[in-house]
């Protein structure tokens, strides 16, 4: 049975764009969140055992947030490493008939920084 092709993905300007709008929201939905669940948990606090428990489950909230965004950023940061050295390959006339189409050794190889990245992190 063959092997199903692999989607091909574009690194371009309209990726990164659309990738930095993504997180922009993401930023504001997160504030957003966090501002409605301190306004409806604050009617539940009487003393300050209450406060430590509501604010620990707030500080794993915006920990689990921040790593999705974290990975978001870390992804932006090769897509533009990606994305720039193509468009700095076109003006030396070294122009790739390619150019904005990442191959699989390439593909594979950001996969592992993002991975390594990511493990360093922990």
């Amino acid at each position: 049975m063959p092997r199903i092709k692999r989607k091909q993905i574009k690194f371009d300007e309209e990726s990164a764009n659309n990738l930095l709008q993504e997180i922009y929201n993401d930023s504001h939905n997160i504030r957003a969140k966090i501002t409605m669940l301190f306004r409806k948990w604050e009617k539940y606090i009487d003393d300050e055992s209450k406060i430590a428990v509501l604010g620990e489950q707030i500080v794993k909230l915006i920990q689990a947030e921040a790593k999705n965004q974290d990975q978001k950023i870390l992804l932006l940061k090769f897509l533009k490493e990606v994305a720039y050295k193509d468009v700095s390959n076109k003006e030396n006339g070294q122009d790739d008939s390619t150019s904005g189409v990442i191959s699989n050794e390439r593909r594979n190889a950001l996969l592992n920084l993002v991975k390594n990245e990511l493990e360093a992190k922990k």
